[in-house]
């Protein structure tokens, strides 16, 4: 009786979002159909190569592939440390999830334009297990560029599979073929076709019902489809209950994904004291701690990102030249660290060189997150409360102060000091 006094606040509220939506105007849908397929097109021709949606999954064939779209270099087997920058030597591995402004960039392609400003190319792979080709499209395979670098440095490289809220007819992944999920089997054929080592599975998406069973089946056969020497990371994001619902570790809830793929790789809001659970689930289950992949946010660090604030270990301050810290605390747990967007120094600072002999402040922010080298007293970019990037913590606890270093020469290969060379074009012919 007294709530048939009130009116009905859901009418009331449609209303209000119908004239919200008046005076904002229509949102931009995006490019249509027929432009996504040209662009991809247009990619392809320069070696980038991804898909939007599981009919261009299910109708891949090799014998349409270009031939530059194919890496050519195979994985460098790695010595055993040859130099350690901690005082002991480390279990805890490194991954990078790549994810760098939105991927597929022309720079990143078989024919690249010269390059006006300072670009993400990875300069400490010799600390570096695993990189991950992270885009949001459907199914991301690593440019030949990449694979190339990475596997002349000894440095497993995964392309990545993305279920995402809006994926549509996302069950369509779990169809069958002659009694074979034939997306898990296109995948495996991708990885060995165009000769990266894997992918990341990324499921950030609940179902009508629960296919647990059935992504778990999907898991296994994608890697038998693979063998030997491939890797499989499951993404921390479903649960076991059908529940889009992050751990930021491994509990019960997500262990039966991460024993499937023989590794995991958590969400970044995880502390330390879910760093002892998970740790106690990986031993008491048979799972290698070292399996479990932390991810550490970078970006968590800005203070002018909109919406609620990231975070990451630690809550404050964490990520961006921070990152070490959370890395450090990791190997203290023999546990190990999966980096999120790694190229933030070059998206969030200036990358246009001030003098040609001079480093951009990108890259000066880039030694200090790896190296604890002492930032520039100006940074250039547009965080708006006090100096969140000048803490007191990165200088020393760099990067490469937690992994081990590992031989990126051999007999067969050049060593390399990663120092990439980069000069001023804008200056004319004459003063060149």
């Amino acid at each position: 009786m007294f709530l048939a006094q009130f009116p009905d606040w859901r009418h009331i509220g449609w209303h209000i979002g119908k004239k919200l939506k008046d005076i904002i105007g229509p949102q931009d849908p995006g490019p249509s159909k027929e432009e996504r397929l040209a662009q991809r097109l247009q990619d392809a021709l320069k070696g980038l190569l991804y898909f939007d949606d599981f009919e261009q999954v299910e109708e891949w064939q090799s014998h349409d592939v270009i031939h530059y779209q194919r890496a050519n270099t195979p994985l460098l087997r790695r010595s055993e440390p040859g130099h350690t920058n901690s005082k002991t030597p480390q279990t805890s591995k490194l991954v990078l999830c790549h994810d760098y402004k939105g991927g597929y960039h022309d720079y990143e392609g078989v024919r690249p334009l010269p390059v006006t400003s300072a670009v993400y190319s990875c300069d400490y792979l010799q600390f570096v297990d695993t990189f991950i080709y992270f885009s949001h499209k459907l199914a991301c395979i690593p440019p030949s560029t990449w694979t190339n670098t990475l596997h002349r440095n000894g440095v497993k490289v995964l392309g990545t599979f993305i279920l995402e809220p809006q994926t549509i007819d996302a069950n369509h992944f779990l169809s069958k073929s002659d009694g074979k999920y034939h997306i898990a089997e296109q995948l495996a054929a991708m990885a060995l076709y165009y000769g990266f080592d894997g992918w990341l599975l990324n499921v950030e998406k609940e179902f009508s019902t629960n296919v647990t069973t059935e992504i778990l089946s999907f898991v296994t056969e994608l890697k038998e489809a693979l063998g030997t020497g491939y890797q499989v990371i499951w993404y921390d994001a479903l649960t076991v209950e059908n529940e889009l619902k992050y751990q930021n570790g491994l509990t019960s809830k997500n262990l039966k994904f991460a024993r499937a793929a023989n590794s995991i790789l958590t969400n970044y809001k995880w502390t330390e004291s879910s760093l002892h659970v998970s740790k106690d689930v990986a031993l008491q289950s048979g799972v290698d701690p070292t399996h479990i992949f932390f991810g550490i946010d970078t970006w968590a660090q800005n203070t002018n990102m909109p919406g609620s604030r990231r975070v990451t270990f630690p809550s404050e301050g964490g990520g961006g030249t921070n990152t070490g810290l959370a890395a450090s605390v990791l190997s203290q747990h023999g546990l190990s660290a999966a980096i999120f967007a790694p190229a933030w120094p070059y998206e969030h600072f200036p990358t246009v060189m001030s003098r040609p002999t001079e480093p951009t402040i990108a890259k000066a922010v880039d030694r200090s997150m790896w190296e604890g080298v002492i930032l520039p007293e100006e940074l250039g970019c547009d965080c708006r409360k006090g100096r969140p990037h000048h803490t007191r913590f990165y200088r020393s606890n760099p990067i490469i102060e937690q992994f081990n270093e590992l031989p990126a020469g051999s007999i067969q290969y050049f060593e390399t000091h990663f120092n990439r060379e980069i000069k001023d074009i804008s200056t004319s012919r004459d003063e060149a």
